[in-house]
Formats: structure tokens, sequence, C-alpha cells
């Protein structure tokens, strides 16, 4: 058995409780959308995350018709999902709903260009008089119109209950998704012929084979998904680590310039002292490390021109006037002439 409901899906003029309305212009466009819409249960923390990624597991039923009454956009749609329609019939569920789907443009919260894809069952609809009752069951198998829609190319995403929007969404153009759940399709065939899991496939239907693709498709997808949520999860800072990281990242690029300004110096010295220097015979030091022995370099006078060596090696250094004698025991420099 199915559950045929009817109820106002929107007052049209009418600003909701999240500030966005659709005025009567746009009736023609709202009852066209609302024919091919489908109809959703989400969560309860988001009530339109599933209609947002338009999620075929989360598709419960389906919009049969729509037309103008009373100043509003009333809709008749058909329950497919038995475990929905178990939770209708013993109260579970609440009987509001809400609109969900785009718009080109927002002028003073009313929207123009207005497109319906999906009526979500609430607890707390933006219109409070957005509500449904049951108005009939309806054997199983009967046939209904299945909905098709088009895609759309730059709009703005909302819904009715949260009210959040993402700019210049881009949307692929391409066929509706079948609205029944593959999953139990492929379920209900095998119940209905006596299948067992694990029986081989041959004289499936091919009805059933797509399913079977769409299902497998969709669960690639997922799977894709999940691994590069992982992936990018794995690798982010949390944000109670991030002002420490920052924090040594500072000081890394501070000790790296100060590094840079004690090598520049240290060279320069030693190229006074007639002494080549290879940065990559130093790379070991540290700032410190090269102030140091920047400091140490600066306390021995530049070799000048006129210095003289004795022959023999060892003892102290004699040189000109000019430089004076450097004793290698106290390790000072002595002027011309001084024991």
């Amino acid at each position: 058995m199915s559950i045929l409901i009817e109820g106002l899906a929107f007052p049209l003029d009418e600003i909701n409780a999240n500030g966005w309305g659709v005025p009567a212009s746009e009736k023609e466009n709202a009852i066209e959308s609302l024919k091919n819409s489908v109809i959703r249960v989400c969560t309860r923390a988001d009530p339109h995350i599933c209609d947002l990624f338009e999620d075929p597991f989360a598709e419960i039923g389906r919009i049969t018709d729509a037309y103008e009454k009373d100043g509003g956009i009333y809709a008749k749609g058909i329950i497919t999902d038995s475990t929905a329609e178990q939770k209708i019939n013993d109260g579970t569920w609440g009987t509001s709903w809400s609109v969900f789907g785009y718009e080109e443009d927002n002028t003073d919260g009313f929207s123009s260009g207005f497109e319906a894809r999906s009526m979500s069952l609430v607890q707390s609809p933006a219109w409070e008089k957005a509500n449904w009752v049951i108005v009939a069951a309806r054997a199983a198998g009967a046939k209904n119109r299945k909905p098709v829609s088009s895609g759309l190319n730059e709009f703005t995403v909302f819904d009715s209950k949260t009210n959040k929007k993402i700019s210049a969404c881009n949307r692929r153009n391409s066929m509706a998704e079948p609205t029944d759940d593959p999953l139990k399709q492929i379920l209900a065939w095998m119940e209905e012929h006596a299948i067992a899991p694990g029986t081989p496939g041959e004289g499936i239907p091919e009805a059933i084979k797509a399913s079977i693709m769409a299902l497998e498709t969709s669960l690639a997808d997922k799977e894709a998904r999940i691994a590069s949520l992982e992936k990018q999860l794995s690798t982010a800072i949390p944000a109670a680590d991030f002002p420490a990281l920052l924090a040594a990242g500072i000081a890394e690029d501070k000790e790296k310039e100060k590094r840079a300004a004690a090598y520049a110096k240290f060279a320069a010295v030693r190229l006074e002292r007639g002494l080549e220097t290879q940065e990559e015979d130093f790379k070991a030091l540290t700032a410190s490390d090269l102030e140091r022995s920047t400091t140490e370099l600066e306390g021995l006078r530049p070799v000048q021109a006129g210095a003289q060596y004795p022959q023999g090696g060892g003892g102290a250094v004699q040189a000109g006037a000019d430089t004076g004698t450097w004793d290698p025991y106290s390790r000072t420099w002595k002027a011309a002439g001084a024991k």
C-alpha cells in the first residue's frame, strides 16, 4: 500500500520566518516545478541537508500534482516507502513539510526564477500553515507519472527551514535520478520472485540490472567521497594546535633571517683576513655559533702588506712595523719591537 497526502506547500506573497517568499508572479513556475518534485526526509538537525545533495536514498515519495488555491500553492503526493508509511501511520512523523528549491534572483525577500525541487517532512516549517493530511491509501503496483527535471546553470540555493544560501551553485544538466531507492527495488523484486541472496543472476530483468548498477555507482561515489574527506582530515591542523604552530613558524623565520645576517658578517670578516669561505663548510653552525666565531676573528688583526714570516716556522711570527707580532701563546698582538 502507498499513502496519498495533500496540503499547502507554501502561501504566495508571504515572507516566511526565514525572510523569503514566493510572489504570485512566480506561481506558474512554482506549480510546474512542484509537479516534478520528490518528497524526502532528511535529518532533524538539518532538515534540508539531503535536499542540497539531492540524495535519492532520502526520497520517500514524489509529488503527483500541484495547484493554486486561496492564495497559496497546494501539492498532492504519494508516499511509496514502506518505512515512511509506517512512521506516518503511527504518528512518529508530524504533518508539516517544507519546500526546497532554487532562485535566479531575490528582491526584497521575494524570489524570481523560482524552481521547486522537493518537499521535505519537517518538525517546524518556515510557513506555519505548510501542512498536509492523508487523503487516501493506494494499492501497490498502481502506475504513476515519474518526475523528470532539467539541469540549471547559475542559481542561488536556499531552503525554507534554515535559510542557508550558496551563491552561484553550478549543477550539471542531466536527467533526474530515479525517485525510488535502487536497493529497495532490488529487494522487492527478489522477494516477489522468491529469490534468495547469493542466487546466480540468470533471468534478472534489465530494469533490476539497471537498479543494481545505479546502486553500485552510488556506493562507489560515496566511498570515493569518504576517502577524500578522510584524506583531508588526516592532513588538517587541529584548531587548538594552530597558535603554537604559527608561533613556531615565526620563530623559525626569525632564526633564518638572523643566521643569514650572521653568516654575511662572518664571511666578510674572514675575507678581510684573507680567508676563503665556503658556505657548505659552515652550514651546521647556528646564528649564535657564527656570531661567536665572528667575534673571535675580529680579535685577530688583518695581515697587511709587508708581513715577514720566519723560514723555519714555529715560535712567534715576525711582522713588519705596520702589523706587529702575533703571540700564539697569549693569543694577543704585540707592537713591533715589544718583548
